[in-house]
């Protein structure tokens, strides 16, 4: 606080600055006789000493050449202008956040407590605590992905948080209303290898196998992509090593077949202007041998091998105010099987095709904000065909077409 002399003369006239409409101003007392006697004097220079301080706190004299914004302690500035808008309403929210509050929700730390090996094991482990029929759905930072993503071949250690979505969330990104939805929250930035195998021998009478495993994945940002391999045998279990022989063909049956197996993926994810769209791709093979008896000229076999290939698209974004999502998928199958008797027949062969289109279209727009929260419309509709050919040694031939188109409000 800085004060100014105050006029205060002997005569009893005196002169105090007083701020008026941001200026000072004189204002002149006068008191006869005997008014001022010293102690009045002394009492009349302390209240004209506070009352200038108070307004220099305020207002400086003109022509001092201070700024009064200069005694009062401002912000840090970067020193660029700010425009601050006192209409605009700023609105923060958690990256990855779903359209429907969690009602369950698992931190790191908590995801680690399970110890699996996939965010897909995760989600079989955390069947209970979800609940609902059948396998739930899967968003992936708040967006639904269908099949396209390859999501649960991601590591659980690539989670931020889990979330859990109560019932209601099902109608609202367009799913059966019986059917449960989790929303995976990824972190921002994430690279990982994992190679795994494990070997399995037996002490006595039992399989053994080896499986082989590796994976790459990598997030950074809104774009994130993997793939994968992975090989897997296992021996033949004969009925010899777990149940008595009664006669010398019961060392040519199988209980179980070898199998071996390879499995091949691959998918990315990647904004496309204000969409998102992902690409996966999926192939493998299998085949097992197992023994049926014996005739008289050698072991009699049963063989089956299949082959695999998938595709999945699936596009996300917003057109206006409308929330849209566009799934596809294709599927294709082949199969042989080998099943021989002691009488050959020309039936004992039999293969199989097949192939499958699914498309679905995903319409969702808020129409008004309600106390008990948003009232939203949306509409799925899509299409489905299948196609399977079957054929055996003996002529036979089937042919199956199936097709389905839905909508649902």
């Amino acid at each position: 606080m800085m004060v100014r002399d105050c006029l205060l003369p002997l005569d009893g006239n005196f002169v105090q600055q007083k701020p008026a409409h941001g200026r000072h101003v004189a204002e002149i007392g006068h008191c006869r006789g005997s008014c001022f006697t010293p102690a009045r004097r002394a009492v009349a220079a302390f209240l004209c000493a506070f009352s200038i301080g108070r307004a220099d706190a305020q207002t400086a004299l003109p022509g001092s050449g201070i700024n009064p914004a200069d005694e009062i302690e401002q912000p840090a500035s970067s020193g660029a202008p700010v425009d601050v808008d006192p209409r605009e309403i700023v609105v923060t929210a958690r990256r990855g956040e779903a359209l429907v509050e969690p009602e369950t929700e698992l931190d790191e730390e908590r995801i680690g407590a399970y110890g699996a090996y996939s965010i897909g094991e995760l989600i079989r482990d955390l069947a209970p605590l979800i609940g609902g029929a059948g396998k739930p759905a899967v968003l992936v930072n708040g967006k639904r992905v269908g099949d396209a993503a390859g999501i649960e071949g991601f590591p659980p250690e690539a989670l931020n948080r889990l979330a859990i979505l109560p019932p209601e969330a099902a109608a609202r990104y367009g799913y059966p209303a019986d059917r449960r939805v989790v929303n995976l929250v990824l972190k921002p930035h994430f690279v990982s290898w994992t190679v795994g195998s494990t070997l399995v021998a037996p002490t006595a009478g039992g399989r053994d196998g080896e499986t082989l495993s590796a994976n790459r994945v990598a997030i950074d940002g809104a774009t994130y992509w993997n793939a994968g391999v992975r090989l897997a045998r296992e021996s033949r279990l004969l009925r010899s090593e777990r149940l008595p022989i009664f006669d010398e063909e019961d060392r040519y049956k199988s209980l179980f077949p070898s199998t071996h197996s390879i499995d091949v993926s691959a998918g990315i994810t990647h904004p496309i202007g204000d969409f998102s769209g992902s690409l996966s791709l999926s192939a493998g093979a299998n085949g097992s041998r197992g023994l049926l008896g014996r005739d008289d000229r050698r072991a009699l076999q049963n063989r089956q091998d299949s082959r695999s290939l998938g595709l999945s698209m699936t596009l996300s974004g917003p057109i206006g105010d409308f929330r849209t999502s566009l799934v596809a998928s294709y599927a294709r199958n082949w199969s042989k099987n080998l099943f021989e008797g002691k009488v050959p027949l020309q039936g004992d062969r039999s293969r199989s095709d097949s192939e499958s289109w699914n498309v679905q279209l995903y319409v969702d727009k808020t129409i008004a904000t309600l106390p008990a929260g948003p009232l939203t419309a949306n509409i799925l509709t899509g299409g489905k065909r299948r196609t399977s050919l079957s054929r055996r040694g003996d002529g036979y031939e089937g042919r199956q077409q199936r097709g389905q188109l839905t909508t649902q409000p």
